[in-house]
């Protein structure tokens, strides 16, 4: 590699890392419902949007991870940008109906399902040109923590500027976006592809993408492990966490803080991630994850203290954060360059369509009505201890 090439690959670390904390600079992170509301939306239409995002997801996830590799990554991170340009714009300028809702769950959608797979693509494969893929965990988390620390100042800032007007924060984060395409579209393309697409090579691309995950033992071995490791302590922070707080007396209004303090520890957690896993090693990261959350889990099921709940939930939040990054580090040593991007989304359409993903959510909100909180946070903590233990006793005597 000529200096030249070397020097633009090495700028696209930190515009990389430039780009994301613009985007994150999440000004409506604490106020999107309230601003739904404002707009004349009710929570049957807010329930709306966010069937639509998923629908959006699952039917484009894999189909945009295909044209990632194949138009080249920076260009589909780009248009994933684009689309929340497009979807804070339509917002801030809104008056409601039926319409906007239906747009901005698709503008919410196609934002994932663009960029799934080739954000992280982009960076280690810029990482790996330049012989430093060693170094993804280390640097990712680095850029994890400072987007979180770019998302906690967007919140209390976000929360500010709704007080004066509404409006103002979809409009500043507006312009936050619009700075961080300009960064984007300056990256250097890691990994060339001359490969001609037609359909019936695109849909190729689409079956070859999940038959890969399914071949590759490794692979499939790492995709199921966090999935098991994380879809209860998904289920439980998108359906019951907020009603687990309340239930605890705390005001719903102090919730914006408490959440900018789970994003501020994650955050410092996400800097020194790289070391952490390599003080541990794989197999002892791998335990502490399940450990962690199988302990916590039981606590919480009998917790009736505000303040513990927020200790525990500091603990819980940091724990996903540290098997989030974990897991794309060790998803993207077995996947080649050329199917990165795909592959990767291959992965993400497992979580929620093969291995059930929704339906688990879905399930783990009719047990709380059922059984209710505790119990089902108490039959989580079993599910992840024994189905996790067997998937390390799996690895420990298929892979040592």
């Amino acid at each position: 590699m000529d200096k030249g090439s070397s020097d633009r690959l090495q700028s696209n670390i930190w515009k990389i890392a430039v780009s994301d904390v613009l985007f994150s600079f999440g000004l409506i992170s604490a106020i999107y419902i309230l601003f739904f509301q404002f707009l004349g939306f009710n929570f049957e239409d807010i329930g709306l949007f966010e069937a639509v995002t998923s629908v959006v997801i699952i039917t484009t996830e894999l189909p945009t991870g295909v044209l990632a590799d194949f138009v080249g990554r920076k260009w589909t991170v780009f248009a994933a940008n684009t689309f929340m340009l497009l979807f804070a714009l339509l917002l801030g300028f809104s008056s409601g109906g039926v319409l906007i809702i239906i747009l901005a769950g698709l503008f919410s959608g196609l934002e994932f399902s663009f960029k799934s797979g080739a954000k992280t693509a982009l960076l280690y494969d810029t990482l790996k040109v330049l012989q430093r893929e060693e170094n993804f965990l280390k640097i990712s988390g680095k850029i994890n923590a400072f987007s979180l620390v770019s998302g906690v100042c967007g919140m209390v800032l976000g929360a500010f500027l709704f007080g004066m007007n509404p409006r103002l924060p979809y409009w500043l984060w507006a312009v936050c976006i619009g700075l961080s395409l300009v960064f984007i579209a300056t990256v250097y393309e890691p990994v060339k592809f001359e490969k001609e697409y037609t359909v019936k090579t695109y849909v190729t691309d689409m079956k070859n993408s999940i038959l890969f995950v399914f071949k590759s033992k490794k692979l499939l071995w790492i995709a199921f492990f966090f999935f098991v490791a994380d879809i209860c302590a998904e289920s439980y922070w998108d359906v019951f966490s907020q009603a687990h707080l309340k239930s605890v007396g705390l005001n719903p209004s102090v919730f914006g803080v408490i959440f900018a303090v789970f994003a501020g520890v994650n955050a410092l957690a996400s800097y020194y991630v790289d070391g952490i896993e390599k003080m541990l090693g794989e197999k002892k990261s791998l335990y502490v994850i399940i450990f962690v959350e199988v302990v916590l889990f039981a606590v919480m099921a009998y917790c009736n203290s505000g303040i513990l709940l927020i200790f525990l939930l500091i603990v819980f939040t940091t724990n996903r954060k540290f098997a989030h990054l974990l897991e794309d580090y060790y998803k993207n040593r077995y996947i080649p360059s050329a199917k990165r991007a795909s592959i990767l989304s291959a992965v993400s359409v497992l979580y929620n369509g093969v291995f059930g993903g929704f339906l688990i959510i879905w399930l783990f909100g009719l047990s709380v009505d059922i059984l209710g909180g505790s119990r089902t946070l108490v039959v989580c903590s079993f599910s992840v201890l024994i189905s996790g233990l067997v998937l390390l006793q799996v690895r420990h005597s298929k892979f040592g």
